[in-house]
């Protein structure tokens, strides 16, 4: 609420989260053999950073962060420039220039320096765990 004036109070519209444009990502990993028909989608609040996006990617794939390269497919009407976001990472996702409200943003993950990304490494169950489950 504002004071409009020192006896009058008048409701103003609290535009949230809600409210705010979501960019679509649709994201292939080029690095597998399969990678035409695996794809991984979010819909993400367009004051996203880059860097979010990217670790949101890292983990849905299961890549060490830092080994591979984001590549978003920018659309410019009759064809496709392709913008490497990894020195993007802390910019927005709507000041990059994605597009929002339903529109497709495709993405593919790369081969960083000729090298293909790391696997994270399945932890080794911790002797907190091993005490609850009692099996180690």
């Amino acid at each position: 609420m504002v004071n409009a004036t020192s006896k009058e109070v008048v409701p103003v519209e609290n535009n949230g989260p809600a409210d705010e444009p979501k960019v679509l990502c649709i994201v292939k990993d080029e690095t597998t053999t399969d990678w035409k028909h695996s794809k991984h989608t979010v819909n993400l609040p367009a004051s996203t950073l880059v860097k979010e996006l990217y670790s949101y990617v890292a983990k849905e794939v299961k890549y060490v962060e830092d080994t591979f390269l984001l590549v978003w497919n920018k659309s410019l009407g009759e064809g496709n420039e392709e913008v490497v976001l990894n020195g993007e990472k802390n910019r927005t996702l709507q000041a990059v220039g994605l597009a929002t409200n339903g529109k497709k943003n495709n993405f593919l993950i790369r081969d960083k320096d000729n090298l293909q990304p790391k696997k994270v490494k399945v932890s080794e169950p911790t002797s907190i765990y091993c005490t609850i489950v009692s099996s180690c």
